[in-house]
């Protein structure tokens, strides 16, 4: 997504987004390079909600991997 930082730098992007009048999905990759130079086109996954859900993997989080394993964790215990 960025190189160099863990850090997308949301706050630059929404400025670009308030003075375009677009929401971020709205927004070209040319668009947000002018801001962020070091972005690549997998930045649009951030706006896809099944690839946010899954990249919660952490245990407790959203991912369709963990919900199924937790709901066998529950089924086990019943």
């Amino acid at each position: 997504m960025y190189i160099g930082s863990p850090f997308f730098p949301h706050e630059t992007i929404k400025q670009l987004r308030v003075k375009k009048k677009k929401n971020l999905n709205e927004l070209s990759l040319d668009e947000m390079k002018k801001i962020v130079p070091g972005l690549k086109d997998d930045v649009f996954k951030v706006f896809d909600l099944k690839n946010s859900v899954n990249s919660k993997k952490s245990y407790g989080g959203t991912s369709f991997d963990n919900i199924k394993k937790m709901i066998m964790k529950y089924k086990k215990t019943k």
